[in-house]
């Protein structure tokens, strides 16, 4: 597959009419990134000769966007439009409107993509709702109970002020010969009692990796707590 990187002011060669998978469409995302933080990225586009856009089939990798171009895409000849859309949170950046050249072949004209109304709504729900997921794992509280020495140790995942909060429920030793008094206790701390920098790097790669099945990654998350405080170990 041929990649074309896209110019600002430079119009974007689409390749023959019919063509499937035979390019791909490459956007520098990078100065948004340092502008605006980590965002979702959306492309639409116009066919030529037509009146309403489409949202394309793009996939985000680190600093780009990619939009693999498939016969859909090229159905009809001539000159048409695309637009970048850059979300964070509830902000929207629009890109310029790049020209697009779809040029003639000897195929037979194709079907367009269906255009969908509710397309932005719904890229921007679904990355609004994943960003404010990896926010609430960022963000998580720890606190710990003492439970009587007969129970086994367990974690409880719940949400506060819409942050992840764990709490550990530790069964307090056997009673031994009494000893001499020691000095009071302390709530255990985050980053001190139960979590290394290993772990933490651990949380923040699942993050990243999850971030589009972002229910799955806490629940992941819960059971690697879960596995420190009864295992010692995380594997």
């Amino acid at each position: 597959m041929k990649s074309i990187f896209a110019q600002e002011f430079s119009r974007i060669e689409l390749g023959r009419r019919g063509e499937n998978l035979a390019r791909r469409i490459v956007f520098d995302l990078t100065e948004w990134q340092k502008t605006y933080g980590e965002g979702v990225a959306m492309l639409a586009a116009l066919l030529p000769g037509e009146a309403t856009p489409y949202p394309c089939s793009v996939s985000q990798e680190k600093n780009t966007l990619i939009w693999p171009l498939t016969s859909a895409d090229t159905s009809v000849s001539g000159t048409g439009k695309c637009e970048l859309s850059y979300y964070v949170g509830e902000q929207l950046i629009k890109s310029v409107i790049f020209q697009t050249y779809i040029a003639e072949s000897l195929a037979a004209p194709g079907d367009a993509p269906d255009p969908r109304e509710s397309w932005i709504e719904d890229i921007l729900a679904s990355g609004a709702d994943a960003i404010a997921a990896k926010t609430a794992i960022e963000n998580m509280s720890v606190s710990s109970e003492t439970l009587s020495c007969e129970r086994s140790a367990i974690v409880e995942k719940s949400e506060r002020d819409g942050h992840v909060h764990l709490t550990f429920f530790l069964p307090k030793g056997e009673n031994g010969t009494p000893g001499a008094r020691g000095e009071s206790g302390y709530t255990p701390i985050r980053g001190v009692d139960y979590f290394t920098p290993e772990d933490i790097a651990y949380f923040d790669g699942r993050i990243d990796e999850r971030l589009g099945a972002i229910g799955g990654a806490l629940d992941e998350l819960h059971a690697y707590a879960q596995g420190l405080v009864i295992g010692g170990d995380a594997s």
